[in-house]
């Protein structure tokens, strides 16, 4: 069945500066008393740093640090040596700058704060060849930085894309490489979102349709359209797989029916869902699936690892991605899976809230065994069993990166575990006769994966 989500609409992001503005008038009206306390002053600083008046921020800088020691300023995340570097680089006085650096410097930084005011000070202060040799250092030396790392060098890129000397291919790249960095950082968590959002260092990066994404709420609709399955892979269909003796037929070879007492007993024809199949076994299924049909595979082996199965111990397996533009069959990931799962409905099911209406459309507790796959009422959308029979895998890594994840309960779980938001996750070498899988297609070739 064809799935067409609607398209996401992204809406220009509100002007931080004018947010800075109001700030700064309602500080300024109060009276100097209120305002003349370490925090307020401070504050006021970083008001008029943001909107451009460096001089009069570095006056603000200056009081804070002339005033009695207050231990709202370290509580608070406050760093007036910081900021008042920075405006020093930004008024470019060179001699003052490093001064300020070294008084900075005895605050002791973290390694993120370092690789950031370097950088951008040696840009502000015209040493721009300089500046662009440090950050490739820092670029080069941290390919596998820590979260804070990470998004300080994206604030670094942007800084560099937003500087008046940069080119329009210079702009482009530091622009894009800023973005890479923060999709691979955002867990499209809430503080994610808004620290994204409330950073002025990205102000040169706000009308990128690519950044906007990344601050509004993670998106329940898939980005394209996409076919999904209308019914769950079958018996009779993964065995022709299993069966297949072409030498190109990549198949498991850690599958030993004789431990699968579970295959038949709970789908016992060839027209009931498969299930007793790992991840890695829907995979290889995809990949022969798309050769038997003159398509490209998606997945792709980039490697080799080891991984431990309670039942047979630690087995080699591939390490799969997804290749991008490949017109193959796949496993949806779940933002997909649960989109045409719910067919449109906001209800716990995609039937509505009425449990024993939900008897028609889902094969659950207390069943002995799997129903024929396309046997039950489908959805609005003409896709069968979306809600039980069996366990469906998708492609997605669950948090941990360790197990991957798969929807839509099974045949032994109550209706509360059968709902359209119903996930689990397993072991991706792990076969049980409670999981299967079903298959989808993008439209235009393999569909951006999350992970």
């Amino acid at each position: 069945m064809r799935v067409t989500p609607s398209p996401v609409e992204l809406n220009p992001l509100p002007d931080l500066l004018e947010h800075s503005r109001q700030r700064l008038k309602k500080i300024q009206e109060m009276s100097p008393e209120e305002r003349n306390v370490p925090y307020e002053r401070y504050k006021l600083g970083k008001c008029l740093y943001e909107i451009g008046q460096y001089e009069e921020a570095l006056k603000e800088f200056d009081a804070v640090l002339k005033l009695p020691v207050d231990d709202s300023i370290e509580a608070r995340g406050m760093d007036p040596y910081g900021f008042r570097l920075l405006t020093l680089a930004r008024l470019k006085r060179s001699e003052e700058t490093d001064l300020a650096e070294a008084k900075w410097r005895e605050t002791n930084p973290s390694p993120g704060d370092i690789i950031y005011k370097e950088c951008v000070v040696l840009l502000w202060l015209g040493r721009k060849a300089d500046s662009v040799e440090r950050l490739k250092e820092a670029l080069a030396s941290n390919e596998s930085p820590d979260r804070y790392t990470q998004y300080m060098l994206a604030r670094i890129l942007a800084q560099f894309a937003a500087d008046k000397t940069a080119m329009p291919e210079e702009k482009r790249e530091w622009t894009g490489k800023a973005i890479e960095i923060l999709q691979s950082w955002s867990d499209g968590e809430e503080n994610d979102r808004e620290k994204i959002q409330s950073e002025y260092d990205f102000l040169v990066l706000r009308s990128d349709p690519r950044f906007i994404k990344l601050t509004v709420p993670r998106s329940s609709v898939p980005e394209q359209p996409y076919w999904m399955a209308s019914r769950e892979v079958t018996r009779g269909e993964f065995e022709e797989f299993i069966n297949d003796a072409s030498p190109d037929n990549h198949k498991p070879i850690d599958r030993i029916e004789s431990k699968l007492t579970k295959y038949t007993e709970n789908s016992p024809t060839d027209n009931h869902p498969v299930q007793n199949v790992s991840w890695y076994d829907a995979v290889l299924y995809c990949n022969w699936l798309s050769r038997k049909h003159g398509l490209t595979p998606v997945y792709r082996s980039i490697g080799k690892t080891k991984e431990r199965n309670s039942v047979e111990g630690e087995i080699e397996v591939d390490i799969w991605e997804s290749v991008e533009g490949a017109n193959g069959y796949r496993l949806p990931n779940q933002m997909e899976w649960e989109f045409a799962c719910r067919a449109g409905s906001q209800t716990d099911w995609s039937t509505g809230s009425d449990e024993k209406l939900l008897e028609k459309y889902c094969q659950m507790f207390p069943s002995k065994q799997t129903e024929l796959s396309g046997y039950k009422l489908p959805n609005a959308w003409g896709l069968h069993d979306m809600h039980g029979n069996v366990w469906e895998w998708c492609w997605d890594l669950e948090r941990t990166k360790s197990y991957r994840v798969d929807r839509g309960g099974c045949l032994s779980d109550m209706a509360s575990r059968c709902g359209s938001n119903a996930d689990g996750f397993r072991n991706p070498l792990g076969r049980h006769g409670d999981r299967g899988f079903r298959i989808a297609r993008s439209l235009t070739g393999n569909a951006r994966s999350e992970n």
